[in-house]
């Protein structure tokens, strides 16, 4: 048996420990207070003592010294394309006039040395509360999303992927709720940082409930309304690969696509089906699916058989593709060992246990389904899904 505290320990070994008031990179960034944990790293509050601005500080474990030089490389390729001339015909003649590309932003990058010790450090755009921090808050309501929002999301984080695939040839590979990140507003930017104007301003927050929206604290001070004026972003790229590279493994494994549990080849669609899932459970309060097991190699054949309920079968021709067929599949298609299959009907559990109207279940349903393709060939790419038509459909 592991033992948590050492495997805590093992995490947080190599993490470098700030001090509040402490300065980095030749006294430029002050930290201010401490924002959160990433796997392998720390996220400070900083300020630019140049500029006056207050920034996130991303200080990466030096046992990870490689992935970080990796993830800074497609932070800045995220950033250099901004104003390409392909980014701008796809915003005029595919998805509309955009102001963003609803990925986050790096504004710096510099290797922070201690006891001959690298630690590399990203600064980038304060960002707020994720989508799951969003599903909690509706958890403890008993409540779910509504699908108008939900919508709004969806449009984002496909634009955010549109970007990244298209433009920038670049896979995301961990799509889930908790990398996609809501935009602070300045009023919460200065709630946020303890700005001494923050009392006056939560109290005019409360009372301009805009959209009859719904609000809730972040970070102690920090008021969200929930409205769908919210902007969303793509966050955490450590993961990210471009298209020209395979990793062997990707994706968490209530969003992994079923090329990655066989290892067949992935291309940028694979963000397409896990952003499928997320749709569900952001509208649900529950994951599509949730596999279970005593190890990796049982809870991948329950994910597989979730899937087989839900979309029938994979074809012989996609099974082929993959490299871990036989660890799962017999010769003519089937599971192994997992042979009691009941279909699933994703539409009537909408209906039965999420109180959707007969309408909104079927278009849910045709939508996440169209996503939801064994073979990457025939998945969508994250710009035909954006247009599908119940995206484009206004709420009734």
């Amino acid at each position: 048996m592991t033992d948590s505290s050492s495997e805590y320990d093992s995490m947080n070994e190599g993490q470098y420990e700030a001090k509040i008031g402490e300065t980095l990179k030749n006294n430029q960034y002050q930290i201010i207070k401490w924002l959160g944990d990433g796997t392998f790293s720390k996220v400070w509050l900083v300020k630019d003592l140049i500029s006056s601005i207050h920034y996130a500080l991303k200080i990466q474990s030096s046992q990870y010294s490689d992935a970080a030089v990796e993830e800074i490389d497609i932070l800045k390729i995220l950033n250099e394309n901004e104003n390409s001339p392909q980014w701008l015909d796809i915003q005029k003649n595919r998805i509309g006039n955009q102001q963003e590309t609803h990925c986050v932003k790096m504004v710096d990058s510099f290797v922070h040395i201690v006891n001959e010790t690298l630690h590399h450090c990203v600064v980038m755009e304060i960002l707020g509360p994720t989508l799951l921090d969003l599903i909690r808050f509706y958890e403890k309501k008993n409540s779910s999303m509504s699908i108008q929002l939900g919508k709004e999301v969806t449009k984002q984080v496909l634009i955010g992927l549109i970007y990244a695939h298209e433009v920038c040839q670049i896979i995301h590979t961990d799509i889930k709720p908790e990398n996609i990140m809501i935009e602070l507003n300045d009023q919460q930017l200065k709630q946020l940082i303890n700005d001494e104007e923050a009392d006056d301003k939560k109290k005019k927050v409360k009372l301009n409930d805009i959209n009859n929206g719904e609000t809730f604290i972040w970070n102690e001070n920090v008021i969200i309304n929930v409205n769908t004026d919210l902007k969303f972003k793509l966050v955490d790229f450590g993961n990210a690969c471009q298209t020209n590279q395979q990793f062997e493994e990707i994706q968490t494994k209530e969003y992994k696509s079923p090329e990655s549990i066989i290892q067949a080849q992935y291309s940028t669609n694979t963000d397409v089906w896990s952003l499928a899932c997320v749709i569900f459970e952001i509208l649900t309060n529950d994951y599509l699916f949730n596999p279970e097991g005593d190890n990796e190699e049982e809870e991948m054949e329950d994910l597989l058989a979730m899937m087989i309920e839900l979309i029938g079968p994979p074809t012989q021709s996609f099974l082929s593709k993959g490299k871990r067929n036989s660890q799962y599949f017999e010769k003519n298609g089937d599971l192994k060992t997992i042979k009691d299959l009941q279909k699933f009907n994703l539409s009537d559990t909408l209906i039965k246990d999420y109180s959707f109207e007969e309408h909104e279940a079927k278009q849910l349903q045709d939508f996440i389904l169209f996503a939801l393709k064994w073979d990457p060939v025939d998945r969508p790419s994250s710009q035909n899904l954006f247009l599908h038509p119940w995206l484009q459909q206004q709420q009734q």
